[in-house]
């Protein structure tokens, strides 16, 4: 795990986003904005927002965190569809449960492609379509 991981873990979202803030500040200066680290920082960011409830700011690091993965990896890779199940996620605690859908719905069809009907992030995606409906 990383430190954010563990404070966010602990309950302590403050501390975790500071330390996720803090790693994303290191990626942009070695990678630059368009590398996988740092989408999946933005990711990180995104998911202790939301976990704060601050569903707003979770839903704006996801879009950049997704933006990155379809530039680097396109728009039919597991990491993708990472993203849009976390936007669809944040989506749906927003009540906005028709882009909700949507969402889940790209991430089903990236792990659909990739792993087939019977892998396990594939069964999450239909557990996340089904928490929508």
């Amino acid at each position: 795990g990383n430190i954010g991981g563990v404070l966010a873990s602990m309950g302590n979202f403050e501390g975790a986003q500071e330390a996720h803030q803090k790693a994303l500040a290191i990626y942009l200066k070695v990678h630059g904005p368009e590398h996988p680290h740092t989408a999946i920082s933005h990711g990180n960011i995104g998911n202790v927002l939301a976990r704060m409830g601050n569903f707003e700011g979770a839903l704006e690091a996801h879009q950049k965190a997704l933006a990155i993965k379809l530039k680097v990896h396109g728009p039919e890779h597991p990491d993708t569809a990472i993203s849009h199940g976390n936007i669809g996620n944040v989506l749906a605690r927003m009540g906005n449960f028709e882009g909700a859908l949507e969402a889940h719905q790209k991430a089903l069809a990236i792990y659909l492609k990739v792993h087939g009907p019977e892998h396990p992030d594939t069964a999450t995606s239909h557990g996340n379509i089904g928490g929508v409906l």
